[in-house]
């Protein structure tokens, strides 16, 4: 459950039955949580020790939550039993009222029926005549002279009598005091709970945490990924990198790639191939491991030591932001100066295709810009590109280097990064 989404629901009075059934299983759970990860020898790691100690929940809300709500809750107030039986006297017996006159009206229905001879008889309601007598045409020559024309219809005619009438003010009267005794109960405990919404977000927030640390530990080791070495250099090495999510979908049509930006050497790449060749993945599946990596998890790849990056800019892919009136090309140009004045040598540039959304002279020309600052700046970047002659940058500009896309014909790779030009 979402408990810091329903806290604020709480506490604006806009709860519904089913989100104060959450925060009671909630409540619930939670020792078991703790007391799970106590049997795993968890006081010996200090953050989730840490996190443990934020996971209490007050015995007063569980025990307030558990009493007075019921197993099945409906969605909306009023649908059926909110508040459990045996937990307010008033309401049980204003119920028991309701049960019984529901009781007789389902014994005056067979009553009526065997006293009539009419065994289509029903005993129905509607928020218009209440309870009625509803006999079809066929059968009007059967009805008792003591019944109460109330509405005739196409197909049949209602009825009531003197008895009925009595009993439909009994249960209705019994049904509309449960709704508003309910109703007043059920904001009382929405009062009470909203006492508790600050320790309800701080258990949401460690919860939170363990969820997220919980989900990568068992995702590295499903997936075989391992540890990587932080340190505070501006190299970037991976070797047999895979993309986290194409590699798990495709798995054996997915060809690792390593990765090699030094610092003391080439720190810029150019990196051409033909169109679904799998440039764009190869952009990817580094940002996503530099990520992992900077978030504490492991990563998908052989091996890898990442130094500390402040910032990644990805600039993939072209879409034009119509609302704004923005073409294509304004859109990228846009995060191009984006690129160029927020980053740092400490930086991962990840750059696409930057130059495509105009004239093919004009585009090269702004490629190559880039491509020049970034080398000169220093900064971590794949520049992946259909301007070939980029590649002869690295002739002037030792920073650069020069990567392709190779393919084999017998196979479905998706992309394998090799030193050269394409």
């Amino acid at each position: 459950a979402d408990l810091e989404r329903i806290a604020v629901r709480v506490e604006l009075g806009a709860c519904q039955p089913r989100e104060l059934g959450a925060v009671r299983d909630a409540c619930g759970c939670i020792p078991k949580v703790v007391k799970a990860l106590e049997q795993h020898g968890c006081e010996g790691l200090k953050y989730l020790a840490a996190l443990m100690k934020g996971i209490v929940i007050n015995p007063q809300l569980n025990a307030r939550l558990q009493a007075a709500l019921s197993d099945d809750l409906p969605i909306y107030l009023g649908e059926q039993d909110t508040i459990r039986s045996g937990f307010d006297a008033e309401l049980d017996r204003v119920r028991g009222l309701r049960s019984s006159g529901r009781a007789w009206i389902a014994e005056f229905e067979e009553r009526q029926r065997s006293l009539s001879g009419i065994g289509s008889l029903k005993v129905k309601f509607n928020n218009v005549l209440g309870y009625f007598i509803e006999v079809t045409r066929p059968n009007l020559g059967k009805v008792p002279t003591h019944y109460i024309r109330r509405q005739s219809t196409v197909s049949c005619e209602r009825f009531t009598t003197e008895e009925l009438n009595k009993r439909e003010l009994e249960v209705l009267g019994a049904e509309e005091r449960e709704r508003a005794l309910e109703k007043g109960l059920f904001e009382e405990l929405r009062l009470f709970v909203a006492a508790f919404t600050r320790e309800l977000r701080e258990v949401s927030a460690a919860l939170g945490q363990l969820d997220a640390l919980s989900s990568l530990a068992e995702t590295a080791v499903r997936e075989n990924f391992v540890e990587p070495e932080i340190d505070d250099s501006a190299d970037l090495i991976i070797e047999q990198g895979k993309h986290a999510v194409l590699s798990k979908l495709l798995q054996d049509n997915f060809v690792p790639n390593s990765t090699q930006l030094l610092q003391d050497d080439k720190r810029c790449f150019v990196l051409t191939g033909p169109n679904m060749g799998g440039k764009s993945t190869y952009l990817r599946q580094i940002g996503l491991i530099v990520i992992l990596a900077q978030i504490g998890s492991f990563v998908p790849a052989r091996s890898a030591r990442i130094g500390i990056v402040d910032k990644i800019f990805a600039r993939i892919g072209a879409s034009d932001n119509i609302a704004e009136g923005e073409s294509t090309f304004l859109v990228e140009m846009r995060e191009a100066s984006n690129i160029v004045n927020c980053a740092t040598e400490r930086s991962l540039l990840l750059i696409d295709e930057i130059g495509r959304g105009t004239a093919t002279a004009d585009g090269l020309a702004i490629a190559q810009a880039v491509l020049e600052w970034a080398a000169k700046k220093g900064a971590r970047t794949i520049f992946a590109t259909h301007f070939h002659e980029l590649t002869g940058l690295a002739h002037h500009l030792p920073q650069i280097g020069n990567l392709c896309v190779a393919s084999a014909e017998d196979c479905r790779a998706i992309c394998l990064s090799v030193p050269g030009r394409s």
